[in-house]
This record gives C-alpha cells, sequence and structure tokens, in this order.
C-alpha cells in the first residue's frame, strides 16, 4: 500500500483537532460577546463597541466565514487522510481563506477597534493600560494563528504531496531491491547452469 506523505498526516490530524476547538470557541465566543453586550452599559469599551455599527458589521462578516471554513478544515481534514482529490483542494481554500481574514482582522483591531475602545478610557488609569494589554495579546495570538494555514500552503502544493493525492507515488525501493535480489539469484542460477554444460561438454570431449 503506498505510503502517505508524513505532512499530510501531521496537519490531517492538527487540522481535526484544530476545527474541533474552533468549533468550541466559536460557540464559547458568541455566548461571552452576547451576554458581555448585555452588560455592557457596566463596561464602557464594550458599549462602544456595541453601538458602533462597523465594528458589529466587520464581526458579523469575520463569523459568518469563521463558521464554515472552521467545518471546511474538519471535513477536508479528515478526508486528507484518504487522499480524496478533494480534500487537497479543501485545505487550500480554508489556508487561503484564514489568512486573508486573519490579516484583515488584525488590521482592522489596530487601525479601528483598538483604538476605538481605549478612547472612551481615561489615559493613565490601570483600566487602560489593561484594555491596552489584553488588546496587544489578542492581536498578537491572530498572527500566531496564521502559523497553521501557512504550512498547509507550503506543504500541499509540494510536488510530491501533489501527487500523492493523485495517486502517483514514487517507487518501493524495497520491492526494487527485492526485484533485484530475485534477478541475481536467477542469474546465480544460469551461471551455475552454464557452469555444468560446460563442464558437461568438457568431460564429453575428453572421452572423444
Amino acid at each position: 500500500m503506498p505510503q502517505k506523505p508524513t505532512s499530510v498526516i501531521v496537519l490531517s490530524i492538527l487540522g481535526i483537532l484544530f476545527s474541533v476547538m474552533g468549533v468550541c470557541g466559536i460557540l464559547a465566543a458568541a455566548a461571552v460577546f452576547s451576554s458581555a453586550f448585555q452588560f455592557a452599559g457596566r463596561n464602557e469599551a464594550l458599549e462602544v463597541l456595541k453601538n458602533d455599527s462597523t465594528y458589529v458589521t466587520f464581526a458579523a462578516i469575520n463569523l459568518a466565514i469563521s463558521i464554515p471554513m472552521t467545518l471546511l478544515l474538519l471535513a477536508a481534514s479528515i478526508v486528507s487522510l484518504t487522499l480524496s482529490g478533494w480534500a487537497r483542494i479543501g485545505m487550500l481554500i480554508y489556508a487561503c481563506v484564514t489568512i486573508i481574514t486573519t490579516l484583515a482582522g488584525t488590521a482592522f483591531n489596530i487601525a479601528y477597534a483598538i483604538p476605538l475602545q481605549l478612547s472612551v478610557i481615561p489615559q493613565n488609569s490601570p483600566q487602560y493600560t489593561g484594555a491596552t494589554v489584553g488588546a496587544w495579546i489578542g492581536t498578537c495570538s491572530g498572527v500566531l494563528a496564521l502559523i497553521y494555514p501557512a504550512f498547509v500552503l507550503y506543504f500541499y502544493t509540494r510536488p510530491h504531496v501533489v501527487n500523492a493525492f493523485r495517486g502517483i507515488f514514487p517507487p518501493d525501493e524495497r520491492r526494487f531491491r527485492d526485484d533485484r535480489d530475485e534477478d541475481d539469484r536467477y542469474d546465480d542460477e544460469d551461471r551455475r547452469w552454464d557452469d555444468d554444460r560446460n563442464r558437461d561438454d568438457d568431460r564429453f570431449q575428453n572421452r572423444r
């Protein structure tokens, strides 16, 4: 049986884990934001986000993209273990869309959401410092989320991986080695037959 590329096995297993975690994370984030917005009046930073149509629209679009991409990652990761052709395309779609949305989200947070939150918090206050640190930690976490899709984009475009999904595998060296050994055995047998035949011919000539 052809051996699957190691990179496909590792990235598929990680994809299954990340997609399950992603589904749980999306549900948890939706619940947290829903409850936080209900009590946003107690927090000026959340209140300004809740009342900002640009932020709400961006968050809704991001959520609408994240859900199908997470499900696509789960399905494509599972099917990648069978080297089905569409799974590779699905993984590449997930990787490209995730990289684009992550970069867009990071830029949006840096340029718009974080300044919007900090604008309603008094500077030089503990709340301002805490909000700044938390915002930048979240932004850095988003950048780290680019690592996995970047690996998917790289490895799933390597020639040996592309060939594996097409059903083209490198020669089995062990099989060729066995074939060569068998050929060597046949050659040895042929030489023995030749030697025996030559000895018989010599004996026949001597008798004459």
